[in-house]
């Protein structure tokens, strides 16, 4: 098998991962663990295929990725701007 398929194989089907990252990215008040109820909900999809395809999506560097309390949170460049904003502020 072509290097290229297996990782196409690897990381999902691109049209999905395309969805995810969309509706993440139009989501600007938000951030989403790993494993989020709403995207589970949206699109179908068990909670660890969604945890892959934002790990995915964040190691490619099309959405952000923040720990916080020993979690990962998936967000868009907007909801990013906010999330530093408010910490450069102080804001809690």
């Amino acid at each position: 098998m072509r290097i290229e398929e297996l990782v196409a194989i690897k990381s999902g089907p691109p049209e999905m991962m395309e969805k995810i990252r969309n509706y993440v990215q139009s989501r600007s008040d938000l951030a989403f663990s790993s494993r989020d109820q709403e995207l589970v909900k949206e699109f179908g999809l068990k909670p660890a295929t969604i945890a892959s395809y934002l790990w995915s999506l964040a190691k490619s560097g099309l959405l952000h990725e923040e720990r916080v309390n020993r979690g990962a949170y998936f967000m868009g460049d907007e909801a990013h701007k906010r999330f530093k904003d408010c910490l450069k502020a102080g804001v809690h």
